[in-house]
């Protein structure tokens, strides 16, 4: 009799866990209006990352953009705004504050900003989702270390 209890017992957890399972949402990431708005532009790979993290305590929400063919590069240089001077062979990187709605204009203040870093060797840039002049100045940081490397020799 403890036998049949037992088995009952085990096989209403599986059917509980099983109807959990289904029931409950999935658990990926959210994407923002940004990525909804450009994950189908063609020749260009958009992703999105949830709290990207910046240091121990600082995470942010980043926009990938990666031109996949000199259409979506072309694509990218007009709608990120970015530098006429850049080719696509420049070591260069480019830094700007970005207008949250509208990553081709330029922001005036990080109230209103994103921040928009990237190279035109790799022909891929993001748009961090930053929100905090704290997360901004971090940001800042991230790139100085990432593309601007300082030989202390």
């Amino acid at each position: 009799m403890k036998r049949i209890w037992i088995i009952l017992t085990v096989l209403a957890a599986v059917l509980v866990a099983i109807t959990t399972i289904k029931l409950w949402p999935s658990g990926g990431p959210e994407p923002d209006s940004l990525y909804l708005r450009y994950e189908h532009q063609e020749g260009v790979r958009v992703g999105f990352v949830k709290d990207f993290r910046i240091d121990d305590s600082t995470f942010v929400d980043v926009t990938t953009f990666e031109a996949m063919d000199s259409a979506g590069w072309e694509w990218m240089k007009a709608t990120l705004s970015l530098p006429e001077r850049q080719s696509e062979d420049s070591m260069e990187f480019y830094f700007a504050l970005v207008d949250r709605d509208n990553p081709g204009n330029l922001a005036a203040d990080t109230a209103e900003a994103y921040v928009l870093f990237g190279s035109p060797l790799t022909r891929a840039y993001a748009v961090y989702h930053a929100g905090t002049d704290e997360e901004y100045d971090k940001l800042l940081q991230l790139a100085f270390d990432k593309y601007i490397p300082i030989d202390n020799q």
